[in-house]
């Protein structure tokens, strides 16, 4: 079964006694989104989901902690990897997957 980005952000926020409001304000977006987004209306970006995840101070890892038995190795590996970059790095790297993507 695959993960549902949304209910997952809903639960770590939940679990961290966050409103959808603070969450939203925190990373800049309206709450209506938020709302949306644990709802399954919309989906985000993955620019977007680190910004969640850290303004709700959970790890890439830990966020889809029950997922990562089910990645591909090489795909653990970057995930791992990406943790450790700054937001100038992470943005960097979005752009170059952009880019080389189109």
């Amino acid at each position: 079964m695959m993960l549902n980005i949304g209910e997952r952000i809903r639960e770590v926020r939940n679990n961290k006694d966050r409103t959808g409001s603070w969450l939203a304000k925190q990373i800049g977006v309206a709450q209506s989104f938020i709302s949306a987004l644990e709802t399954g209306q919309k989906h985000c970006s993955l620019e977007t989901l680190f910004a969640i995840t850290k303004a709700l101070d959970i790890s890439m890892s830990d966020f889809f902690a029950d997922e990562l038995d089910l990645l591909d190795p090489s795909l653990q590996r970057l995930l791992n990897a990406v943790e450790k970059l700054d937001d100038n790095e992470l943005i960097k790297l979005i752009e170059f997957v952009e880019a080389i993507k189109r």
